[in-house]
């Protein structure tokens, strides 16, 4: 069961590119009614104190999770 993780734990968790550079957060994960599964994630980026912040849709196959930085690696 390590592989499981509650979507509560992965809101607000931040995102990386391959770099190491920070994009952002991510703020919701949507999962699909029907089939159970996360298809993508909502990132926020920019703003202040969450003011005048962006959104983008972020596909969940794209994102893995990396130990070292603390957060997920987006990979576009």
């Amino acid at each position: 069961m390590n592989d499981l993780i509650a979507a509560d734990e992965v809101t607000g968790s931040d995102v990386f590119s391959p770099d190491g550079e920070k994009l952002g957060r991510i703020e919701k994960v949507m999962i699909d009614r029907v089939s159970g599964k996360a298809l993508y994630d909502i990132m926020s980026f920019g703003g202040f104190l969450g003011f005048g912040s962006a959104h983008y849709p972020l596909p969940w196959a794209k994102l893995k999770y990396d130990d070292r930085m603390g957060g997920y690696v987006v990979n576009i």
